[in-house]
């Protein structure tokens, strides 16, 4: 109900997290701006968020989520295909995740957050 309001807000983080060189946080927040769009009905606008999502996700982490919400997206769309492709995607970016953790050694495995 309250999308009117954070839609003028998303331009302005969005920006700055640009000129931060934060792209985790982008993927992050084009993420959360896709699921937003989808359930909002906007599924052009979910689609472009998605795809930014995947390509700014650095990490397995960031990357897995950026890939479940597309698929999620997908789905919503179905598009079949798409969302079992991302949903393969977002498979092989868990584990990874969890590969890169128990090799570095963190504490709690796959346990210990993003």
């Amino acid at each position: 109900a309250r999308c009117n309001v954070s839609r003028p807000l998303r331009a302005s983080l969005e920006q700055r997290l640009v000129e931060r060189g934060e792209a985790a946080g982008l993927a992050f927040l084009q993420s959360y701006l896709c699921y937003l769009e989808t359930w909002a009905g906007n599924l052009g606008r979910a689609s472009e968020y998605a795809d930014k999502a995947t390509r700014n996700a650095l990490g397995s982490t960031y990357g897995a989520i950026a890939h479940a919400v597309r698929a999620l997206m997908h789905g919503w769309c179905g598009e079949r295909e798409a969302c079992e492709s991302d949903a393969a995607s977002t498979e092989a970016a868990v584990r990874l995740a969890v590969d890169t953790r128990r090799w570095a050694g963190v504490p709690g495995g796959a346990r210990g957050g993003p």
